[in-house]
């Protein structure tokens, strides 16, 4: 439990890109200091037996389940998380390896924290410029991972798809009067105007505030640049506000290439495995 600290910090002071009831379930977790399992968290983590990624003939279909995290602990991991890293590793194997011609990202993420996400966003980018990247969702992908698949060349999903929320928040807790009511007092020495800003024995000020929500709209203009970028401009701002789309629905807003009815046998169709 040495990692709980980091994790919970994560929680309550960086930005995140995942839809809210997601991130209050994995902070209700580790708040109440619960033995965490996967499907607790998350519904999404893949099979431990299941490879992250498998070859077909000429193409490479990576798996990118769970809740999105750059250079993740193994507590992370089993909370249901993603490493960032290691999809970005896969992708940028299956570029160099000529026997890949095509690659598939499939999806089933609600998203995740905002390190590493624009980076990931940009390979994908690059990448499908010389060997086509299919995005394919047949549960969620939403936020962080929306950005991810919003710069793939198609997005292929299935009509219950869940697709979108599309937008960043910063939860800070303010626990000053629980602590006044407590008896406790909290003497904090610090240097620097902004060092303490966010710390939860204390209110915001509003520079404070000023200063966190800027960083908040700042990732926000990134992601529906992104996103316009990746989509050819064809997704409007009204639904870049957080919302979430089924698959018929995302189709309708250009978040969308296509809709069908079983991603299985769509894959059957395109793919082919190779032992």
């Amino acid at each position: 439990m040495r990692n709980l600290p980091r994790i919970l910090s994560k929680v309550h002071r960086e930005p995140w890109m995942i839809r809210p009831e997601r991130l209050n379930a994995i902070a209700d977790l580790l708040e109440t200091r619960l033995t965490v399992r996967a499907d607790m968290v998350s519904d999404v983590m893949p099979d431990e037996e299941d490879d992250m990624c498998q070859d077909y003939g000429g193409a490479r279909l990576i798996k990118v389940f769970g809740i999105l995290g750059k250079h993740l602990s193994g507590m992370e991991m089993e909370c249901g998380g993603c490493s960032v890293d290691e999809v970005c590793e896969q992708i940028e194997e299956a570029e160099q390896d000529p026997a890949v011609l095509e690659i598939f990202l499939w999806f089933n993420s609600p998203g995740g924290t905002v390190t590493g996400i624009p980076e990931a966003g940009s390979l994908i980018a690059r990448v499908n410029a010389t060997k086509k990247i299919t995005a394919l969702v047949d549960g969620e992908c939403c936020s962080a991972a929306y950005w991810m698949a919003s710069q793939c060349g198609d997005v292929i999903a299935t009509p219950s798809a869940c697709i979108g929320s599309i937008g960043v928040y910063c939860l800070l807790l303010d626990r000053s009067r629980q602590l006044e009511n407590e008896g406790v007092k909290v003497n904090a020495i610090s240097a620097g105007t902004y060092k303490l800003s966010g710390s939860d024995f204390r209110p915001l000020s509003d520079d404070e505030r000023a200063m966190f929500q800027a960083g908040v709209d700042r990732t926000y203009q990134q992601f529906k640049d992104a996103v316009n970028e990746g989509r050819s401009g064809n997704v409007a701002d009204d639904v870049m506000q957080g919302q979430t789309f089924d698959g018929e629905e995302a189709m309708a807003v250009g978040m969308v290439d296509d809709v069908v009815v079983s991603l299985n046998s769509y894959m059957k169709a395109k793919l082919t495995r190779v032992d």
